[in-house]
């Protein structure tokens, strides 16, 4: 048979050397199982080749008959060779990433990772629906949650967070009031279809400063809509702590096959009371939220162009029990294990509270040339508005915001690219911004305008076993901060400038492991709070002060990770180290202030030499056809090396271990989290020590069942199933409260797919 096999490829070769066949496919990432863009597909030894486009589409023209060999790759993915016999016009779909590559005829086997731990899949986080976006992101290793009571938390990486943790929102940095620590990402989670911690050379075209991380959120590419069809998601969504309620959807399509025009409309609803702890209920705890966005997509021929608008609207109530009248109140609040304010379920949102309204518009176009070249241009602007609102102490105190902050940004990126230039993937670029921050009322942190300009080039070449990133980045940063005292403005003019880079290697040690090694250095001009901030911060009710004469950060970073799969068992494991020169740290005074409007701890903006370093470890081991097995495990340490002593504010020794069951339509999961007590404590150095170790138990069940040939997912979800009483030590709040009870989750998804017209016979 391989004989005959042989002269039938050998005689379709002699036959069909006029070279007049077309090869058509489509690039799919078989994770997401959405079109893969600027993926080059070339025929071995020839010069036809083709550049996807951004619906993962290429066409290669003129194809001589016979058996052709395809070499296929993508930045960031493996690249792949194929062999298909063509004896005809042909159409392919190739599948990228960790699932097989099928093409007609022959079937590429490769393993599918069950650990993703720097990336959230479309999969994982539709478990997790519901959540905040920072709930989200905590899925992910090395990631924990800087959190202000049960509703407002932002991304901790590796113990660093706010400033030095970058969030790319749709290829836009995230740019907000994000120096406190109760400033949670004005982001919709509903618009995430995948969420990754970049570690990688690509992290540094978004900044120098993401010294922590740079975590991308990709919403789905709005290319894959499909003409004739109204796609889209309806999610319902009910927990019991708070009698929330959640309705979010998206719907859209591509006008016609005449018409390249794509469109999406999406919005999102939340309604929230006072939440639960496991012995009462919260005082003034409830949340609105109200989101919505407009995407909209056109290309033609090599040019694909997208307009995107986003509106982010939330509304939380903060616990009144933070805000003391004199010094015996806030001690008897701080040394009390049951919240001193207590109430009823309600919705209504009195004060104090915040509000926070944050809006988006991107353009981008993108033009792909025929030789393996690509050229980008993105704009975007960014309004944030932030209002907070304190206790009125009398009938004639101000009944507006005590703060009111706004911030617009403007920013611009022209990105020029090469594919395979000698096997090596280029890419260059130029960025600059534009930002202004004004504030009306009360003075915590000035006024300033800052621009910024910086170059980049990142350049990936990936092997069969070896391949490496290298990343180069010059920024320079100028700041303007106004200073008024009376009637005179004091106007600090600060230069920033340096350079960073980025290095990883990576070789395939045996057919089942690999290492990767990644080196950097990096660095971030101090904040202006952490400069010039000076009074009380009333959402965390404490007083807060800068120092003017703190110099830049610079960080070295290391880290080395391994992999190893085989067969049923995958394991991967990451150590790092970052040694930060001039390491900012906001730390207790181990003071208290009395003010007109009360008691409050007092917090310092302080400068040292830091050394963090840890370990990331993440386990799956499946059992069998059903049964799996996943666990994952962080130890970090912090010390301040100017002192001899340890950093505040580090996320202690914490891990999680679940078991799940899949088969078929169902998939039931339970497992642990357990979070150990802070031992690297410097003693006298907070208003109270650490709180003890604490094990939180959770599970999930899912089903999905078929009506009408519409898939609805469905779900139920318990988070602290014991209803334990605990705190924890990354939460400002715990000097008051405890943390969350129990909560049960219930989710329905119901897809859209409708057919909106037929073509005529």
């Amino acid at each position: 048979m391989g004989l005959l096999y042989l002269l039938w490829l050998t005689s379709i070769s002699g036959m069909a050397q006029k070279c007049e066949y077309t090869l058509k496919g489509i690039v799919i990432d078989s994770i997401e199982q959405i079109p893969l863009n600027a993926t080059q597909v070339e025929i071995v030894g020839s010069k036809q080749s083709a550049i996807s486009a951004k619906n993962g589409s290429f066409v290669i023209d003129s194809v001589c008959g016979g058996l052709i060999e395809l070499h296929v790759s993508h930045f960031n993915c493996e690249h792949i060779h194929l062999k298909i016999a063509v004896s005809s016009d042909t159409q392919i779909t190739i599948y990228l990433k960790h699932q097989d590559q099928i093409l007609p005829g022959f079937k590429l086997q490769t393993q599918k990772s069950n650990i993703t731990p720097n990336h959230l899949s479309s999969r994982q986080l539709e478990r997790q629906k519901g959540l905040s976006i920072s709930g989200l992101m905590a899925e992910m290793s090395g990631v924990s949650l800087l959190q202000t009571g049960a509703n407002i938390s932002k991304p901790m990486v590796n113990g660093l967070h706010s400033s030095r943790v970058l969030i790319v929102n749709n290829g836009i940095r995230q740019e907000g009031q994000n120096w406190g620590a109760e400033h949670a990402p004005e982001i919709d989670a509903f618009l995430a279809s995948d969420i990754t911690l970049i570690k990688g050379a690509e992290s540094l075209r978004y900044g120098a400063d993401g010294i922590g991380g740079v975590i991308l959120i990709q919403s789905p590419s709005i290319f894959k809509e499909r003409s004739k069809t109204l796609s889209g998601e309806i999610n319902t969504i009910g927990f019991t702590n708070g009698r929330a309620g959640l309705l979010s959807a998206y719907t859209g399509n591509k006008v016609s096959d005449k018409i390249p025009l794509y469109w999406r409309v999406q919005g999102t609803y939340k309604n929230s009371g006072n939440y639960a702890i496991p012995s009462d209920i919260i005082a003034n705890t409830g949340s609105r939220e109200y989101n919505y966005s407009l995407h909209l997509g056109y290309e033609s021929g090599r040019l694909q162009s997208e307009l995107f608008y986003s509106r982010f609207y939330t509304k939380i109530g903060l616990y009144p029990g933070i805000m003391t009248g004199n010094l015996n109140d806030l001690q008897t609040a701080m040394s009390s294990e049951r919240p001193l304010i207590r109430s009823g379920f309600s919705r209504t949102i009195n004060r104090p509270y915040q509000q926070v309204d944050h809006q988006l518009i991107k353009l981008k176009n993108e033009w792909h040339t025929k030789n393996k070249q690509s050229f980008e241009l993105i704009l975007s602007y960014q309004h944030n508005h932030r209002e907070e609102y304190d206790v009125l102490r009398s009938a004639t105190s101000y009944a507006g915001p005590v703060f009111d902050y706004y911030i617009n940004t403007l920013m611009g990126d022209i990105i020029w690219q090469r594919y395979d230039f000698h096997k090596t993937h280029i890419k260059l670029g130029v960025f600059g911004m534009h930002q202004s921050n004004a504030y009306t009322g009360r003075f915590f942190i000035p006024g300033f305008y800052q621009n910024g300009l910086a170059q980049y080039a990142i350049m990936s070449r990936a092997g069969k076993k070896t391949g490496f990133e290298l990343a180069v980045r010059n920024d320079i940063k100028v700041f303007d901060t106004y200073l008024w005292k009376g009637n005179i403005v004091n106007i600090h003019h600060r230069k920033y400038w340096g350079l960073s880079y980025l290095a990883q290697w990576y070789k395939q040690l045996t057919k089942y492991s690999k290492i990767t090694v990644n080196q950097s250095y990096t660095w971030r001009p101090p904040a202006s709070n952490e400069l010039f901030s000076n009074g009380l911060h009333q959402a965390l009710a404490s007083i807060e002060i800068g120092d003017s004469t703190m110099q830049k950060e610079q960080s070295l970073n290391g880290s080395i990770s391994y992999q190893f799969q085989k067969k049923q068992i995958q394991i991967e494991t990451e150590v790092f180290a970052k040694h930060i020169t001039g390491f900012i740290n906001l730390v207790p005074g181990n003071s208290t202030l009395l003010t007109i409007r009360g008691a409050f701890p007092v917090f310092k903006y302080d400068q040292t030499n830091a050394l963090i370093y840890g370990n990331n470890t993440q386990f799956f081991w499946q059992l069998n056809k059903a049964w799996g097995l996943k666990a994952k495990v962080q130890v970090m340490f912090g010390s301040d090396l100017k002192r001899q002593n340890y950093l505040n504010m580090m996320p202690p020794f914490n891990g999680k271990l679940s078991i799940h069951y899949e088969k078929k339509l169902h998939r039931f999961d339970i497992g642990g989290e357990w979070t150990g007590k802070q031992h690297r404590f410097n003693e006298g150095s907070d208003f109270l020590a650490p709180p003890p170790g604490y094990v939180i138990l959770s599970g999930n069940w899912s089903y999905s069942v078929s009506i009408k040939g519409q898939t609805i997912k469905t779900s139920i979800g318990i988070n602290n199933l014991l209803n334990t009483s605990y705190r924890s030590y990354l939460n400002r709040l715990r000097y008051f409260t405890d943390e969350q009870g129990r909560q049960i989750t219930i989710r329905i998804i119901i897809p859209i797919n409708k057919t909106i017209h037929h073509d005529k016979n």
